[in-house]
C-alpha cells in the first residue's frame, strides 16, 4: 500500500507531540543537532595542510574500498583518487593520519615512493611526472586502528537499545582520521563510490544509491554505494551494525518520486517509539522544497543512519543521527541545501552551512505549529547570543583552525540564524526573500560559496545595498543594548526617547530599524517601525487613544538588548531577570531593596495572569506550569513602573 499523508492533520495531531512529548523540547542548544558544535575538547585546535602551496590537481573521484567489523576500528582497503593536474606535478600531498598504516602505493598502476610524516601528510613522488591538464589515479592500500576519540574520526560503541555501531564523523578535519584524502573545500569530487566488506549480519549506510550487496565467503557481505554528485570530502561517510530498514518515499515538485531510506536500531522498541516521527520527515521534506527549491539528490535518496552520535551530522544524501526530534531532524535535512548542494568555500564563512539549517528550525516551527512558538525560538536564541559581548558570525583567520571558534553554537549557529531573520525582516517581502533563497541554490549549485556571494544575490535581486548591514552583522562584533522611555501628554502625542550603546568598544553604532508594538487602553495596538540614525533618538507621534505600554521588537527580528522600558522617559533602576529564557522557575532580582514593588505578568496578548506583592528583596517566581511564549513583567514602585520581558521555553 502507498505511503500516503495528510499534512493539515499531521500539524494538528503529531507536532505538538514532537514538541512537548517524547522527544526533547526544551531550547535547543547546537550541541542537540551538530556533534561538532561542542566546547571544551582537548582536540579542538588540529594544524591543516596548506594545499595553496600543493593544489596542483582538481580531485574528479574517489573510491573506497574497506573492510571493518563493529568490535573495535580496525579498518583496512584501499582508496582510488582520480585527478585532473593543474600543471606539472612530480610530487603528490594527501592527508592520512599516521596511526593508520600505508602498504602501498600506485600512481597510473605504478609503485611510487613516499614519505607518511607524523602531522599525517603523505608526500608522493610521482614514478613518472605527471603532465599538465592530464588525468591520473593514485592507489593507496592502508590498515590500522582508526582514530576514536570525542568522536570524531571512525567512532564504535554500543547504542542505548544494545546494538554495536561504527560511524563516521570527518567534519571539519577528520576525513584523514580513517581515509586518504584532499582536504579542501572547493575541490568537490564530481562522484564517489563506497564498498565497505563486513559480516553478513550487519548492513552498512553511506552516500548515494545501494547498487549492490554481495554476498563472499567467511559469512562477510560487501555493500556497493556509488553517489554521480559533487561531494564536499567531509560528507563521505559510513554507519555499520545490525540495522533494520524502514522505508518509503515523499515526492520532488516535479513529482519525482524521493527515497527517504532509515536504517535503525533492530530492536522493534526504537521503531514502535520513533515510526510516527520518521513519517513526518516526509513533510519536512515538503516544506523545505517548497522554501529552498527542489532536493538536490533526488535522483539517490534521504536516508538516515542511527548511531550514538550526541546529536547529528549531514552527511550527503544519509544523514547521521541520533534520533528524530523536530529541531535535529529539519535541521540536519536543511543542510541538504545549504552545506551539501552549497557548500561553505572556506570556515570561514560556515555560516553558509550552519546559520541557514538552523533558521530552518524556524521556518519549520512557524510553517508547521504557530509564529508564536517560532518567534519564541528566535527570543530564546537572541538571549543565548547576548550572553557574551562581542564575537562576529564570520569566523576570523587566527581561529581556523579551532573547531570549537568555528562551530561555535553562540555565533556561527544562532547568531548566524537571527541576521537571516534580519535580512528578512529589512526585506519586507517573504515572496522576494525565499526567491533569494532558492536563486542563490541555483546560481551556487553543487559548489562553494561564501557570504559575499550570498550578499551578491541578495542585493542583485532585491536592489538593495547590504554593505552596511554585513559590515555590522556579518563580520562586525557585538549587538545593540537599549533603554526605551515614553510618555503621552493630554493632547495625544506620545514621545518615544531611545538610548542605544553597544555591548562592545569594537562597534560603536548600530544603524537599523526596528519595530514597536504599542499598546491602547482600550485593547487595540499598532505596530510602528523606528529607525535608530544615532545614539539617542527621539521620536513623535500622535495618537487619540491612550497609551497603555510599548512593547519594542515585540516579535524578537532583531538582534537587540532592551535592558529597560520606562513611562516616565527616564530610566529606571537596575532590575534582573534570570534565567531568561526560563524553563521552571525564575529569579526578579532588584538593584534597590528599599523600594515595595508590585508585579504583573501579562501573557503575550497582555492579559493579566498573575500579580504578586514584593517584599523587599529577591523574588522567586515558578512558571513551570505555563504555556510556552513570550510574557511581560510590569513591575509597579512609588513613583516608577517597568516592563520587562520574559521567554519561557
Amino acid at each position: 500500500m502507498p505511503f500516503t499523508f495528510n499534512r493539515k492533520i499531521w500539524v494538528l495531531i503529531m507536532f505538538p507531540l514532537m514538541l512537548g512529548g517524547s522527544i526533547k523540547a526544551q531550547l535547543p542548544f547546537p550541541e542537540e543537532f551538530c556533534h561538532h558544535a561542542k566546547k571544551g575538547s582537548s582536540l579542538s585546535r588540529v594544524a591543516q595542510l596548506d594545499y595553496s602551496k600543493h593544489d596542483l590537481f582538481d580531485v574528479n573521484f574517489y573510491h573506497l574500498n574497506l573492510t571493518t567489523e563493529t568490535t573495535d576500528t580496525y579498518i583496512e582497503g584501499k582508496t582510488i583518487i582520480q585527478a585532473t593536474s593543474q600543471s606539472n606535478i612530480d610530487t603528490i600531498y594527501l592527508e592520512l593520519t599516521h596511526q593508520l598504516e600505508i602498504s602501498k602505493i600506485l600512481v597510473n598502476q605504478s609503485t611510487a615512493t613516499f614519505v607518511h610524516q607524523n602531522n599525517d601528510i603523505i608526500e608522493i613522488t610521482c614514478p613518472v611526472e605527471i603532465p599538465q591538464e592530464n588525468n591520473f589515479e593514485v592507489e593507496i592500500h592502508y590498515s590500522g586502528a582508526a582514530i576514536s576519540n570525542k568522536g570524531r574520526g571512525y567512532n564504535t560503541a554500543n547504542s542505548n537499545h544494545e546494538t554495536r555501531v561504527n560511524w563516521t564523523l570527518s567534519e571539519p578535519f577528520y576525513s584523514k582520521d580513517w581515509w586518504p584524502c584532499k582536504q579542501e573545500l572547493e575541490d568537490k569530487a564530481d562522484s564517489v563510490w563506497v564498498f565497505v566488506t563486513t559480516s553478513n549480519k550487519n548492513k552498512v549506510g553511506s552516500n548515494g544509491l545501494l547498487t549492490n550487496t554481495i554476498s563472499l565467503e567467511n559469512d562477510k557481505v560487501r555493500y556497493e554505494w556509488k553517489s554521480r554528485y559533487p561531494i564536499a570530502y567531509y560528507l563521505v561517510s559510513i554507519a555499520v551494525a545490525e540495522y533494520m530498514e524502514y522505508n518509503f518515499t515523499s515526492q520532488s515538485p516535479d513529482g519525482k518520486d524521493i527515497d527517504m531510506i532509515n536504517y535503525l536500531y533492530p530492536d522493534s522498541s526504537m521503531y514502535k517509539s520513533e515510526k510516527a516521527y520518521i513519517d513526518c520527515t516526509k513533510v519536512q521534506m515538503n516544506l523545505l522544497q517548497e522554501k529552498y527549491g527542489p532536493y538536490p539528490f533526488k535522483e539517490e535518496k534521504y536516508g538516515h543512519c542511527i548511531t550514538p552520535i550526541a546529536g547529528g551530522m549531514e552527511h550527503q544524501t544519509m544523514t547521521t543521527q541520533s534520533g528524530f526530534h523536530f529541531y535535529l531532524t529539519i535541521h540536519e535535512m536543511a543542510h541538504s541545501w545549504f552545506g551539501n548542494q552549497v557548500t561553505c568555500g572556506q570556515w570561514n564563512d560556515i555560516w553558509i552551512n550552519e546559520g541557514f539549517a538552523t533558521y530552518s528550525q524556524y521556518i519549520g516551527l512557524e510553517n508547521l505549529a504557530n509564529q508564536e512558538t517560532a518567534d519564541g525560538f528566535n527570543a530564546a536564541i537572541q538571549s543565548i547570543v547576548m550572553r557574551e559581548p562581542d564575537g562576529s558570525v564570520y569566523v576570523p583567520d587566527e581561529y581556523l583552525e579551532d573547531r570549537d571558534r568555528v562551530f561555535s553554537g553562540r555565533l556561527s549557529y544562532y547568531k548566524g540564524s537571527v541576521i537571516i531573520q534580519m535580512i528578512r525582516y529589512l526585506l519586507n517581502d517573504d515572496e522576494l526573500f525565499f526567491h533569494v533563497l532558492k536563486e542563490f541554490q541555483i546560481r551556487f549549485a553543487y559548489k562553494t560559496a561564501i557570504g559575499d556571494d550570498f550578499k551578491d544575490v541578495l542585493e542583485d535581486l532585491s536592489q538593495q545595498d547590504f554593505d552596511e548591514f554585513f559590515k555590522l552583522w556579518y563580520y562586525g562584533e557585538g549587538y545593540p543594548i537599549y533603554h526605551f522611555g515614553w510618555q503621552q501628554n493630554v493632547t495625544g502625542k506620545l514621545k518615544i526617547k531611545s538610548l542605544q550603546e553597544s555591548s562592545t568598544p569594537k562597534t560603536d553604532f548600530f544603524s537599523m530599524k526596528y519595530d514597536i508594538l504599542i499598546f491602547f487602553e482600550d485593547g487595540s495596538k499598532k505596530l510602528v517601525q523606528l529607525q535608530q540614525t544615532s545614539h539617542k533618538e527621539f521620536f513623535e507621534m500622535n495618537f487619540e487613544k491612550r497609551v497603555k505600554e510599548i512593547l519594542p521588537n515585540p516579535r524578537s527580528q532583531n538582534l537587540m538588548d532592551v535592558k529597560s522600558i520606562s513611562s516616565s522617559l527616564l530610566f529606571p533602576e537596575e532590575i534582573q531577570i534570570e534565567p531568561n529564557p526560563a524553563t521552571t522557575a525564575f529569579i526578579i532580582r532588584f538593584a534597590n531593596s528599599q523600594t515595595k514593588r508590585e508585579v504583573q505578568i501579562y501573557n503575550s496578548s497582555l492579559k493579566l495572569i498573575e500579580t504578586i506583592e514584593t517584599p523587599n528583596k529577591n523574588h522567586f517566581i515558578k512558571c513551570e506550569t505555563w504555556a510556552k511564549g513570550i510574557y511581560f513583567i510590569k513591575i509597579k514602585s512609588k513613583n516608577q513602573e517597568y516592563l520587562k520581558k520574559l521567554v519561557k521555553y
